[in-house]
């Protein structure tokens, strides 16, 4: 089935943040709005959000100790090469059994991209 949306957006827009906490590096993402081909078809506008995550394993301590969030104690292992990569095809799948589950209701004082019926 042939996407119904404009391949190019009427706005786009990149975020970074610059914050480095615990191991972290600082997140991205770009957004990206399109309009149906076909005005007056009754589709809604199409938010495209592209998040870019950066996993890396921390470095190998020793049964280091570690708190959940809400403050339990655990300790971690170093990672093995075919443990990460098993993570990673997890996480990536994870991540994409939520494309295209989420909309979104703009505020009734956006009019910006409104149509008028006929």
């Amino acid at each position: 089935m042939a996407d119904p949306y404009s391949p190019t957006p009427v706005a786009t827009a990149s975020y970074s943040t610059d914050t480095n906490s615990n191991g972290t590096v600082p997140a991205s993402f770009d957004v990206a709005l399109f309009k149906p081909m076909a005005p007056g078809a009754g589709l809604p506008l199409k938010l495209t959000i592209k998040l870019r995550i950066n996993l890396r394993p921390l470095p190998p301590t020793p049964m280091a100790q570690q708190k959940d969030a809400d403050g339990k104690v655990f300790y971690t292992t170093a990672w093995n090469g075919v443990d990460w990569a098993n993570f990673l095809r997890a996480a990536t799948a994870q991540a994409d059994m939520w494309n295209n589950k989420f909309w979104m209701l703009p505020p009734r004082t956006f009019t910006d991209f409104d149509e008028k019926l006929d």
